[in-house]
């Protein structure tokens, strides 16, 4: 997706035929299979599953039948297709209000030691932008008031600003 952050490269995924992360469990949610970053080498058997299955299950309404809940549906039902990272590998924080605090709210910010310890294992951070939790914080944000916030968000994102 456009709105994954990447903060490091990938280079340790390149030798996996299909590699994608787990969203975090959420209350009140059933689990999905993250879509938002999808690593794959040309004719992926699980690209390929995915893509076929979607014509069975497509409901325009409920974007999550023929996305998420699906590619989970069948990197259950054929493991070796595809490698699953923990969620904290492309969903960290999430999308809750609790994790969109966690990146802009001033109060929030953590050290730079401490910033790196809790986004150890993460390969990027999906913003999950067109959500109300993360718009409450960001919908009128420029590139000037990321550059002099004092959050967690501004201190992973400044080193990637021109």
């Amino acid at each position: 997706d456009w709105d994954l952050v990447l903060l490091r490269p990938p280079t340790d995924l390149l030798n996996n035929v299909c590699v994608t992360g787990a969203e975090g469990l959420v209350p009140q949610y059933k689990e999905v299979l993250g879509v938002s970053a999808i690593g794959a080498q040309p004719g992926s058997p699980f690209l390929q599953c995915w893509l076929n299955g979607m014509v069975q299950v497509y409901d325009p309404g409920n974007y999550v039948s023929h996305s998420t809940v699906l590619a989970r549906e069948i990197a259950i039902a054929f493991p070796a297709s595809v490698r699953v990272l923990p969620s904290k590998s492309f969903y960290y924080p999430g999308w809750t209000r609790e994790a969109m605090a966690w990146l802009f709210e001033p109060d929030e910010e953590l050290g730079p030691d401490e910033l790196e310890r809790a986004l150890e294992g993460s390969w990027g951070i999906h913003l999950f932008e067109s959500h109300e939790n993360f718009l409450h914080y960001a919908e009128e944000l420029t590139l000037d008031d990321l550059r002099d916030m004092r959050c967690n968000f501004s201190n992973i994102i400044k080193p990637l600003l021109p």
